[in-house]
This record gives C-alpha cells, sequence and structure tokens, in this order.
C-alpha cells in the first residue's frame, strides 16, 4: 500500500549510496526508513537547529502538516490474554495496548487465569511439536 507521507527524491554520490546500502544491509532496514532517520538525527544537529530557530524568528518555518497515517485504521488482533480476560468477564482490548499497559503496571492473574494460560500454551507447544515430526515417523508412531 502507498504511503502517504510526503516524499522526496535525493541524488546521492556513488560512495554515498555504497554506504547507505551497506549501513541498510547491516541494520536491517529500508532505504528509505534509514535515510529518513539519518535526516531526522541531522535535523537535531546544532547546525541545523540554528537554521530553525532563525527561520521561526523570521517567521518563514514551514508549518507541520497532521500526520495522515494516524487516520488509518489499525487491524485488531486479539491474543490469548484478551481471550481470558474476555471469558472472566474482564476488558478486552488490541494486544498492543494491554502489552503496554503491563509493562506499566503490575498485572495480577488468578489462579484459573495463569492454569488457563499454561494450558493453552502446553496446547500450543504439542502442536507445534507433532508439526515438527516428519511425516513417516508419525506414521510408525501411530501404526503401533
Amino acid at each position: 500500500m502507498p504511503s502517504q507521507l510526503p516524499r522526496i527524491q535525493v541524488l546521492l554520490q556513488p560512495d554515498q549510496h555504497a554506504k547507505l546500502v551497506t549501513v541498510s544491509k547491516m541494520t536491517r532496514r529500508a532505504l528509505s526508513h534509514l535515510s529518513a532517520e539519518m535526516i531526522a538525527a541531522a535535523l537535531k544537529m546544532p547546525k541545523y537547529r540554528e537554521i530553525l530557530e532563525e527561520a521561526e524568528e523570521a517567521g518563514l518555518a514551514v508549518a507541520e502538516k497532521e500526520d495522515p497515517r494516524q487516520r488509518i485504521p489499525q487491524p485488531r488482533i486479539i491474543s490469548t490474554f484478551d481471550k481470558i480476560a474476555e471469558e472472566s468477564g474482564g476488558r478486552k482490548g488490541d494486544s498492543y495496548s494491554r502489552n503496554r499497559k503491563a509493562e506499566e503496571e503490575e498485572v495480577n492473574f488468578s489462579e484459573a487465569q495463569l492454569a488457563k494460560i499454561a494450558e493453552m500454551m502446553a496446547e500450543r507447544l504439542k502442536a507445534k511439536e507433532e508439526a515438527a515430526k516428519p511425516a513417516a515417523k508419525r506414521a510408525r508412531t501411530s501404526s503401533k
């Protein structure tokens, strides 16, 4: 899906491009993401901060536009914890906000909820182990 963010085109010298691609590969980031990150870091340098402050004082600063991505609806992902909370009558929410909340404050699960989590995790682990076994070995085990 194409981005709604503003775009620019940058022409690089061959040595600059080679270095940028190298850093991109080493950090496993897209060239565009890495370039935007580098520009953000450069704009924090004293040289450019002074220029931006002068532009602000002279009334020449360009106004920021609202980030259009915030209006794009995000997919709702239901986690194991959401299912348990829903079953026990608690509030449910998307996994991200629940995980962020868990980082910020201690979350206490009841013994029954912890047992349910352990049971679900054991079932998933068993299913993964079964899927990993070769088909021939499964056939020999089931015929015994």
